[in-house]
């Protein structure tokens, strides 16, 4: 069985020390541009085991690029299936 997740995150990343607000405070963190992931998760058995190993495969881009690369996105998620 494979999971498969497509979500967008909006990373929040530490400012340098005494960065200054426009309002004259310090400012802690600062936003980032979204991100968009498409990722999928699968366990595989071992050859030889009774283990499982963890597969994953993430990609990632801008939420504002998303657009122009989802079809290269939908390529690889759709060639998983194929592989396995």
């Amino acid at each position: 069985n494979a999971y498969y997740f497509d979500y967008v995150a909006t990373p929040v990343v530490p400012t340098e020390p005494g960065t200054a607000s426009s309002s004259g405070g310090t400012v802690m963190t600062k936003t980032l541009k979204p991100l968009h992931f498409r990722t999928i998760f699968t366990l595989l058995p071992l050859k030889g085991s009774a283990g499982n190993t963890l597969v994953t495969v993430t990609l990632q881009t801008t939420e504002e690029r998303y657009k122009d690369v989802k079809g290269i996105f939908d390529g690889v998620v759709d060639s998983y299936g194929k592989m396995k």
